[in-house]
């Protein structure tokens, strides 16, 4: 008798540890490289913020709270004073990083493998030609952009410093 009481209250025990708060699976989880921002109290989630390796120092990349943007996002975080990026066939020379909206998962980052890229502007994705048109060199702008301008993947979030933009011929 003992040991059926021992059992059912291990039963229960393992099936109240089981249930949770159901905003818990709905919530991205936060990445190894990324704080946790949820209070502990299970309130609503809060931005998410990323550290990543960037012009100098860490960069801090905040990610919005909830689903992510069906439209394209596009923040100036720093004002450039160079030429600035007019049409598809300028040379942009940039240092970015890419990290996932969902995870926080950083996928690029120029500042850690050696150097600024090179692109054509129109060689670069909608989300890139849209977001960083009119952008001057020197400046930095976050984008948040959505799977229908990117690859058709996840929505991805870019930090951009145009370094350098050469007029096509």
């Amino acid at each position: 008798m003992k040991i059926l009481a021992l059992i059912a209250m291990s039963c229960i025990a393992l099936s109240i540890g089981a249930c949770g708060d159901s905003t818990d699976a709905t919530q991205p989880e936060a990445s190894a490289s990324s704080k946790s921002t949820r209070p502990p109290s299970g309130g609503p989630p809060k931005t998410r913020i990323v550290e990543v390796s960037g012009p100098g120092s860490k960069l801090k990349i905040r990610i919005p709270p909830g689903p992510p943007p069906k439209n394209l996002v596009v923040k100036e975080l720093r004002a450039g004073s160079g030429p600035a990026v007019t049409n598809g066939k300028d040379e942009i020379v940039v240092n970015y990083v890419g990290v996932d909206y969902k995870t926080g998962d950083e996928f690029y980052n120029t500042w850690e493998r050696g150097g600024p890229s090179k692109f054509l502007f129109e060689e670069t994705h909608k989300g890139w030609e849209l977001g960083l048109k009119g952008m001057r060199a020197g400046g930095i702008r976050k984008l948040i952009t959505p799977p229908r301008l990117e690859y058709g993947t996840n929505t991805l979030v870019y930090v951009i410093e145009l370094v350098k933009v050469r007029r096509a011929a």
